[in-house]
């Protein structure tokens, strides 16, 4: 589930919304309220005869708070090594609508805030040198990276069924929304503590051909006892220091992840 930004910088079209809506994507509060943790690994390059570093490149947190009939949902990117933060990205829920999305990017020194409301997405993104402000009508399937997996969780059955699901990606540091199909791209088997599980793969890929071209799909792997999603894999949305270099670069990663709690803090 996760975290599908840092390639989407490519994207050179805008996708307007045909119809006016008030919200967009409603997700449920059950799948809202968990806490997640995760490991983020450099993807394994299953052409290659090299073997390929076990070691954790990142950690993940999905921690939620409730406060006044506000969920927040804190998503945490944390270097597995010096454990500096990343990557954080906050959203504010009512009722399983979104209300606020904020993105702050510490490797490159970029942060952004979108505020949904009265049917419309309102940007605003800042990096050294540079602010940019948009708007954008809202579509009702309209959704930010932390919704994806409560929209998975909730269409699994039809996704089960090869029926293709639209969203619309919010991408904080282009301002704008873009446009993705997630469909069944059929079964895989892995092996856990020695034990085979089969799940679903399910590819998330851009709906305009142009973008098809220059942007690889990515997939969740969705146990088929539980349709709950268990790992991914695809660009990450944190960046990896080049080897040997002081440069941040994207990198394909393999995301494994669990729920820790079902249930958000208090306050």
């Amino acid at each position: 589930m996760t975290a599908v930004l840092a390639f989407l910088w490519m994207s050179a079209l805008s996708f307007a919304a045909d119809a006016h809506y008030e919200t967009g994507y409603v997700a449920s509060t059950e799948f809202l309220k968990h806490q997640v943790a995760g490991t983020i690994y450099l993807e394994k390059d299953t052409d290659s005869k090299e073997s390929q570093p076990s070691k954790p490149l990142f950690t993940f947190e999905r921690l939620t708070e409730m406060k006044d009939g506000i969920l927040t949902a804190t998503r945490i990117f944390k270097d597995a090594e010096t454990k500096k933060v990343a990557l954080t990205e906050r959203n504010k829920y009512r009722g399983g609508v979104l209300l606020q999305h904020e993105w702050i990017q510490n490797q490159t020194n970029e942060k952004a805030l979108v505020t949904f409301e009265k049917g419309k997405a309102f940007f605003h993104y800042e990096k050294p040198g540079d602010v940019d402000d948009d708007e954008e009508d809202l579509d009702p399937n309209t959704i930010t990276n932390d919704q994806l997996g409560p929209l998975l969780r909730t269409e699994y059955t039809k996704l089960l069924a090869d029926h293709d699901v639209s969203v619309r990606l919010v991408v904080p540091f282009r301002t704008e929304t873009v446009g993705f199909t997630l469909s069944n791209d059929g079964f895989e088997t892995r092996k856990e503590n020695g034990i085979e599980k089969k799940y679903l793969v399910i590819k998330l890929a851009p709906s305009s051909f142009i973008i098809k071209l220059i942007v690889s799909p990515l997939r969740f792997y969705a146990d088929t006892e539980t349709g709950i999603v268990r790992y991914y894999t695809g660009r990450s949305a944190v960046k990896r220091m080049k080897p040997g270099e002081k440069e941040f670069e994207d990198f394909d990663s393999e995301m494994e992840f669990s729920i820790i709690s079902t249930e958000p803090k208090q306050l």
